[in-house]
């Protein structure tokens, strides 16, 4: 039985999950692979082959999802991670709307310093140490919490794992507007 307290903490396990898959070394590549064959075929999730990197190192990464009519009530949630080798950056996450049909997801995040984008798109090369323009490993994930025990549980509806283009966002950041 689904008592409201346990309904209330569902957002808070499923952030625990999130993070714990998004920084951990390893992270959700070798849960997704333990977990590949949870998939679904009515349950999709895409990453944009280009994201979009502002002046204040925010990065913005979208795609697509779908997600059967069979999970409405439960939570689904779609998040988006950054890779530099075995460490993964989450840049956001959002609760799903499962009705079938193909829906738009966008998530912005500003990533730690660190995260230096590989070869540099920029001509000036970007400062050593900060996220530059340039190619980059990209992750979808679309990923179901399963109400069985006391702790929900992430169950991987499915990945979109690939190489993509982070572009200069030729736009103020949000943050430079008044």
């Amino acid at each position: 039985m689904i008592t409201p307290r346990r309904l209330s903490l569902a957002p808070a396990a499923c952030l625990a999950a999130v993070c714990l898959m998004g920084v951990a070394p390893g992270g959700a590549g070798a849960y997704s692979a333990a977990h590949s064959a949870t998939r679904s075929g009515s349950d999709a999730v895409t990453l944009d082959p280009e994201g979009q990197l502002a002046a204040d190192g925010t990065v913005t990464l979208s795609g697509s999802y779908r997600c059967s009519p069979l999970h409405h009530g439960r939570t689904v949630l779609v998040g988006a991670t950054l890779i530099q080798g075995d460490v993964h950056y989450g840049v956001g996450g959002t609760v799903a709307h499962c009705d079938g049909r193909e829906h738009s997801w966008r998530h912005t995040g500003q990533l730690p310093g660190e995260l230096a984008a590989g070869e540099s798109a920029d001509p000036a090369g970007g400062e050593a140490g900060r996220t530059v323009a340039g190619r980059v490993d990209g992750e979808a994930t679309l990923l179901k919490l399963d109400s069985g025990g006391l702790v929900p549980v992430p169950v991987l509806l499915d990945r979109d794992a690939r190489p993509l283009v982070l572009l200069r966002d030729q736009r103020p950041s949000r943050q430079a507007l008044p």
